[in-house]
């Protein structure tokens, strides 16, 4: 179980390195973008989660978690001096949760 969550969460961090400081629009990638991604998982992991020997936060939670690394990820894109996107966004978890698809559908009944 720990590991089908570990490969899930890789696929998380993935898509926000890849997809998100697009959103930014960062002009290029460093390896200082790791810090901010694994400090935004990091601090969604609760001590119930600890409890139940969990060491990354269920993804029954991918949306929030996505969001709160993009969100790092593109502060650190501002902090230095690599997002074109002018100006910087006053709440970026907010923009990051705007940029995200959401699979809600009406119902048309």
């Amino acid at each position: 179980m720990v590991f089908v969550q570990l490969v899930q969460v890789r696929r998380s961090v993935l898509h926000a390195l890849v997809t998100y400081p697009s959103r930014s629009q960062a002009v290029f990638m460093t390896t200082c973008f790791l810090q901010p991604v694994t400090e935004a998982l990091a601090n969604q992991v609760t001590q119930a989660n600890f409890e139940k020997g969990l060491i990354y936060p269920p993804f029954s939670n991918i949306g929030k978690i996505s969001a709160n690394i993009a969100a790092n990820v593109a502060a650190k894109a501002y902090e230095l001096g690599l997002a074109t996107r002018l100006p910087r966004p006053e709440n970026l978890l907010k923009y990051a949760e705007s940029c995200m698809y959401s699979p809600g559908y009406r119902s048309y009944r």
